[in-house]
């Protein structure tokens, strides 16, 4: 998921792992920190402050965009 903001931590991260066949496995924010502190609280093994770090990570399977993408 890219954007982990407010918005992802009520409505878009906890039903990732609610979903059938569906695992949230990495997320991206510029904030490193904020990006890890959002990981862990949502159990989140991977977490990158760059969308192009993200992308390399071959256990992505599709990527969720949360936010406007002139924010990215």
């Amino acid at each position: 998921m890219i954007s982990c903001g407010d918005v992802a931590e009520i409505k878009s991260g906890p039903v990732f792992q609610k979903v059938k066949n569906s695992k949230l496995i990495a997320v991206m924010r510029r904030s490193s920190a904020k990006a890890h502190h959002f990981a862990e609280r949502h159990q989140v093994p991977f977490w990158y402050n760059s969308v192009g770090e993200l992308l390399e990570n071959s256990k992505i399977n599709a990527v969720y965009i949360a936010t406007h993408l002139l924010l990215i």
